[in-house]
C-alpha cells in the first residue's frame, strides 16, 4: 500500500544520519535528537514569523538565525552520517541559549519570560539521550542561564513591541509547545524501550 505524505516524510526524517554500523541504542539516539531538531526548528519558523509580523524585527532574526544553525547542522549530519555527538551538542547548546536571548530582546516582564522554559530541554534530551549523568552539566548551565536572562532583561530594560494578546498567546504557546515536546519524546522513548523488553523476554 503506498504510503501518505506524512508517513513518507516521517520515514524520511527518522532516517537522516542512519549509519548500517549503528545499533539499536545509537539509532534510537540518532531518532530521538533529529525529531527533537526537527521540531525545535518548526518551533523556530513560527515564532520568527510572528515576531517579523508584528514589528519585533531583531527578535525574529536573532529567532531565524537559530533555526538556521539547526537546520545546518541537520543537513551537514544528514550528508555526513558522521560525529553525531559533536552535531547534538550543538543541538542542545542551541536550545539553551534560543529561549532565554528571545526573552532578552523581547522583553522583561514576566509574560515575555515563558521561552526560557525552552531552554529546559537541554537537559531534558541530554539526560534521554544519553544518561543522568551527561544531563547534569546541562541542568547547572539552564539555571545559570536563566538567572542571567533576568538580570539581563534588568540591566536592558528593552521594551516588547509585540500587542498583548500576541504575547498572551505566545506565552501559551511556549508552555504547551514544551509539554507536548516532552510528552511525545517521552512516549517515543518509553515505547522503544517498553518493545525491547517485549522481544528480549520473546528470546
Amino acid at each position: 500500500m503506498e504510503q501518505s505524505f506524512l508517513q513518507r516524510a516521517v520515514t524520511f526524517t527518522a532516517n537522516i544520519g542512519a549509519h548500517p554500523d549503528d545499533n539499536e541504542e545509537l539509532s534510537d539516539q540518532r531518532r530521538i535528537a533529529v525529531f527533537g531538531t526537527v521540531g525545535g526548528i518548526s518551533a523556530q519558523l513560527v515564532f520568527g514569523a510572528v515576531f517579523f509580523a508584528s514589528g519585533a524585527l531583531v527578535a525574529g532574526v536573532e529567532v531565524f538565525a537559530f533555526a538556521a544553525l539547526m537546520l545546518l547542522g541537520l543537513i551537514l549530519f544528514g550528508l555526513t552520517r558522521r560525529h553525531f555527538y559533536i552535531y547534538w551538542f550543538l543541538w542542545l547548546l542551541i536550545a539553551l541559549l534560543s529561549g532565554p536571548l528571545g526573552a532578552v530582546v523581547s522583553g522583561n516582564s514576566l509574560l515575555d519570560n515563558s521561552s526560557i522554559i525552552w531552554g529546559f530541554l537541554a537537559p531534558l534530551f541530554a539526560m534521554v539521550v544519553r544518561s543522568p549523568r551527561h544531563a547534569v552539566p546541562w541542568l547547572a548551565a539552564f539555571f545559570a542561564v536563566a538567572v542571567g536572562t533576568v538580570f539581563l532583561q534588568a540591566y536592558l530594560q528593552i521594551p516588547n513591541p509585540l500587542p498583548l494578546p500576541t504575547r498572551i498567546g505566545a506565552a501559551v504557546f511556549n508552555l504547551v509547545g514544551f509539554l507536548l515536546f516532552i510528552f511525545f519524546t517521552l512516549y517515543y522513548f518509553i515505547s522503544q524501550r517498553n518493545l525491547a523488553f517485549r522481544l528480549l523476554r520473546g528470546e
